[in-house]
This record gives structure tokens, C-alpha cells and sequence, in this order.
């Protein structure tokens, strides 16, 4: 009784931050459908891999190494697949720590921040008001499925992302057992929102764990 009366209201609880949103796994879903009308799917794809990222092993420099680069093709610069809109410092910042082999688990912290604000202040905004999301309000309270086309790949795990909110750098990366223990159906989530252009990169830079 204590659970449910936990995840009441819950799909209401996401129009109080998008951090909520996220920190949610069905409200993952449906924001990337949300995101996929908008053609700004790339934001989400970014965002959840740098929640990715994050996770690898401090220990293991060329898996680190390997899905930095994978980050960089799909994500960074005009040229890129799903490329993402960041300031010039930004990217540029991104691009010397890649080329200099200055690589830890935090170096796309400043990029993810700055994709969390824009879709908070953008895409979240409108989110909020489509007939998405009134949709999922309705099935909520009628306790029926949320309306979402990634329903059948959906996960259990209500809190996959707990730390929605990306860490400032340079501030401590706490080891979280409960975070570790998501990773593999994150990595799952992030295997179908990826886009198609993800199948044309190397088979060197993978990010999932061999």
C-alpha cells in the first residue's frame, strides 16, 4: 500500500522539473516520444549518454577513450549524426580534452548542463502543455498505460536515473551501488532511443561494456 501510495500521482509529479522527469523511467520514455515529434531527439540521446558515460569504470582509460570519441561522431560539431547545439567554448573544450587524451567520466558534464537547461527551457516547456502529456494525466488517473510507443521496451526500474541534474565539474563523483546496478537497462533504454545514424559508427567505439 506504501508503494502505491508512493507512485500515485507520480506522472503529475513531472510537471514540477524536468530533473523529476528524468528521474523517472517512463517519463523518460515518453519525453524522448515527445522530443521525436519536435526532431530534437538528439538532446535526450546526448543526455542519456552522458548519464552513460558516467557510469564506466574510472580504471578502464581506453573504455573511457573509446566512448568519448563514440560521443563526439554522434553528438559534437556540425558534422555529427545527431549533433547537439553548445556553445563554441563549450564544444571546443570537449574537442581538446579528446585531443590532448585529457579523459575522466566527467569531462561532458559542462555539454550535459547545458542540454538539460536548453530542453528545460524549451522543449519541457511545451511538453507540458501538449496533448502528450495530457494524455498520460488521464491515463494515470484512469490507471491505464501511459501512451507511448516505447511501452514494450519500458523497465521496471522507476528510478533508472536517479541524479537527474548533471554534477558541476570538477566536484566529486560518488560511486552509487543502486546507480551501477542500473546501468545495464539504461543502456538497454538508450539502445532503442538511439537514431539510426548510431549503426554507422565503428565497431571500436561502443559504449556498452564487452
Amino acid at each position: 500500500l506504501e508503494e502505491l501510495r508512493r507512485g500515485a500521482n507520480r506522472v503529475a509529479k513531472w510537471a514540477t522539473g524536468l530533473d523529476h522527469l528524468l528521474a523517472d523511467t517512463d517519463g523518460v520514455w515518453v519525453f524522448a516520444d515527445f522530443l521525436r515529434t519536435e526532431f530534437s531527439e538528439e538532446n535526450i540521446q546526448f543526455w542519456l549518454a552522458v548519464e552513460e558515460f558516467k557510469q564506466l569504470p574510472t580504471d578502464e582509460p581506453g573504455e573511457i577513450l573509446a566512448a568519448a570519441h563514440r560521443i563526439e561522431r554522434l553528438h559534437i560539431g556540425c558534422e555529427a549524426p545527431a549533433s547537439i547545439n553548445l556553445d563554441g567554448a563549450t564544444e571546443r573544450e570537449v574537442q581538446r580534452r579528446l585531443s590532448s587524451g585529457q579523459l575522466d567520466v566527467g569531462m561532458f558534464n559542462a555539454a550535459q548542463s547545458q542540454i538539460f537547461n536548453l530542453m528545460r527551457m524549451d522543449s519541457y516547456a511545451r511538453f507540458l502543455k501538449s496533448a502528450l502529456y495530457k494524455d498520460c494525466l488521464l491515463c494515470e488517473l484512469e490507471s491505464r498505460p501511459l501512451p507511448t510507443s516505447a511501452a514494450p521496451h519500458r523497465r521496471s526500474n522507476d528510478s533508472l536515473l536517479q541524479s537527474s541534474m548533471p554534477p558541476v565539474r570538477g566536484s566529486p563523483q560518488k560511486a552509487h551501488a543502486s546507480r551501477r546496478h542500473q546501468f545495464g537497462s539504461q543502456e538497454r533504454m538508450l539502445d532503442v532511443i538511439r537514431p539510426a545514424a548510431d549503426s554507422a559508427t565503428s565497431n571500436g567505439t561502443n559504449l556498452k561494456k564487452s
